[in-house]
């Protein structure tokens, strides 16, 4: 066969079995065709509509008001219409939603309705009212932000020159200073930032306040047989505002003599008010100095000065008598004894008074007192200025006793001391002279010179007793004396792990050092001991009081006696255990 005829007859044999049909049931087929061809998988619905990534807040405070812009990024999913909700930050007064589809609708809540897809910024912008406090002594506003449940809130604030200070109170914190002097923070999502701003202190802010200050109000009255002087020392210390004028309110029966202070312009009175003008409205303090002068009387209250300006004043008094007049404590009113630390805030004057410096909490009721003076018209042969009585106390049932007596002779020679029951002399002397006293049935008598009317006599010697084993009262005895004592000074030093209170308020008072014994040496006398005497031959000695042992409790007491057998000091004693505990 030929080539060409083979091929031919292959060729033929190649179609006939390509041509062949493949038959099979419809649902195969289907099954295939499914398998062959499937149907594309749906898109998943997003499980957000939209997200909030970050806000950024600029806040720019103006007169009364801040305007806050927010710039919130978010991502919105597919192409339907979603609802965000944002912070009601204010009021807001315009909105940028760049390339989205939407509105905003402000109210009690905040809503932006908006189309779009993909990451997206918006812009809005707000208005909010700053508080001011009025109160303050500083130029202070408070400003509150609520701020949007973004995943990073962050902000920054600008002020003017008007604000030195910026704090973060809640909601958020504060992250310093940028280059643009801005105050940088970072927020919590869906909280609210309370800010509170603060300006510098300035004097003229601050006279611009409301008037608030305090003072202190300290009298001093000296009692004489004619008038009653009186100098009162009042203090303002001004916290807020400006004080213009000052008005005093004026005790009664008592006139302004001299107004002194610094500052002051001048001064009047009208319907028993005092009113002081200063140069210039007063913004830190004022001093003043007020003499007043009345008519004497038998009854007077402690007079104070009661500045009507003042939120609150602090009151004291003390009253001297000058003369041989009896100075008595009627009543106490609201006036007590000063305890050490409000005696030292006193003025000196009142600190060095002779007679009962006291704090008076309610001007309404001051302190009463009646003075006496003797009607006889003869005059004594002596007379005692002061009595000093010095006691130094142990456990054993006696005690060191000693007593110094300023008189004034014009004519008596001797001076008779009643001392207690059981009293063992040491010693006695007269101007720092030793003398030999004469021993009499209720005491001693000490010889007087008339060559000097001004004498200073001091007995020492030792005097049962005892100390309570309980609560209980304790005695310190004073001596009598053959003639009149004006005043009556009680120092009594007692062991400790007690409380001691002296029980007569009229009693209460402090103490002043001993007198200085004169001694008189006589001219003739050469000896080289006088070397030291000055150009009249005289020489002082100061006489000292008992040295108080640590852990020892002083007690003191001085009152106006007038009388030639002063009372004794009656002490209330309590044991540690049962004192009383002040918090």
């Amino acid at each position: 066969m030929r080539p060409l005829a083979f091929l031919a007859a292959l060729s033929l044999l190649t179609v006939t079995v390509l041509a062949q049909e493949v038959s099979m049931p419809l649902e195969r087929y289907d099954a295939l065709r499914a398998r062959a061809f499937p149907s594309p998988t749906p898109t998943p619905a997003p499980p957000v509509g939209v997200t909030l990534d970050q806000a950024f807040l600029e806040v720019q405070l103006g007169e009364g008001s801040a305007r806050i812009v927010q710039q919130v990024d978010l991502t919105l999913f597919g192409d339907t219409w979603q609802h965000v909700p944002l912070a009601a930050t204010g009021s807001f007064v315009a909105a940028d939603l760049g390339g989205l589809e939407g509105r905003v609708t402000a109210g009690d809540a905040c809503l932006l309705t908006a189309r779009g897809s993909g990451r997206q910024r918006v812009y809005l912008e707000s208005l909010v009212a700053l508080a001011k406090d009025r109160t303050a002594t500083r130029p202070t506003w408070t400003l509150g932000l609520a701020l949007p449940r973004a995943a990073v809130v962050s902000g920054a604030l600008a002020a003017d020159a008007r604000v030195s200070e910026v704090e973060f109170l809640a909601g958020g914190l504060g992250r310093g200073r940028d280059e643009k002097g801005r105050w940088l923070f970072v927020g919590q999502p869906g909280e609210t930032l309370q800010v509170r701003l603060l300006g510098a202190s300035e004097e003229r802010e601050r006279s611009a306040l409301p008037l608030r200050c305090v003072a202190s109000s300290s009298t001093l009255t000296t009692v004489t047989r004619t008038r009653v002087d009186a100098t009162a020392w009042l203090g303002l210390q001004v916290a807020q505002g400006a004080l213009e004028t000052l008005t005093v309110a004026l005790p009664a029966e008592l006139e302004v003599v001299a107004v002194d202070g610094a500052g002051v312009a001048g001064w009047d009175v009208e319907a028993g008010v005092l009113r002081v003008t200063p140069l210039s409205p007063v913004e830190h303090s004022l001093d003043l100095v007020i003499r007043l002068m009345g008519t004497a009387r038998t009854r007077l209250a402690s007079p104070l000065l009661v500045p009507q300006e003042a939120a609150r004043t602090s009151f004291a008094a003390a009253l001297t008598i000058q003369g041989d007049g009896l100075l008595t404590l009627a009543e106490p009113g609201s006036g007590r004894v000063p305890d050490a630390a409000e005696r030292r805030r006193l003025p000196a004057a009142l600190q060095q008074a002779a007679l009962y410096p006291m704090t008076v909490a309610d001007p309404a009721r001051p302190p009463l007192w009646e003075v006496t003076w003797p009607d006889a018209a003869e005059v004594l042969a002596a007379q005692a200025d002061r009595l000093l009585v010095d006691v130094l106390a142990g456990a054993s049932g006696t005690a060191a006793f000693q007593a110094w007596l300023e008189l004034r002779s014009s004519g008596a020679t001797s001076v008779r001391l009643g001392l207690p029951p059981g009293f063992e002399l040491v010693a006695a002397g007269r101007d720092g002279t030793p003398l030999q006293p004469g021993i009499a049935a209720d005491g001693v008598v000490l010889p007087l010179t008339g060559a000097r009317p001004e004498q200073v006599v001091h007995i020492s010697g030792f005097i049962p007793l005892a100390l309570p084993t309980a609560d209980g009262a304790l005695t310190v005895p004073v001596p009598s004396l053959s003639v009149p004592v004006s005043r009556v000074e009680v120092r009594a030093v007692l062991p400790g792990g007690r409380s001691y209170e002296v029980r007569s308020l009229s009693q209460r008072g402090f103490t002043s050092p001993p007198p200085s014994a004169v001694v008189r040496q006589a001219v003739a006398n050469k000896i080289a001991s006088q070397a030291g005497a000055d150009a009249a031959g005289e020489r002082r000695h100061a006489a000292s009081l008992f040295a108080a042992p640590a852990g020892a409790a002083v007690v003191q007491a001085a009152w106006s006696a007038l009388s030639t057998t002063p009372d004794p000091v009656l002490v209330d004693v309590k044991l540690a255990s049962e004192r009383e505990e002040w918090f």
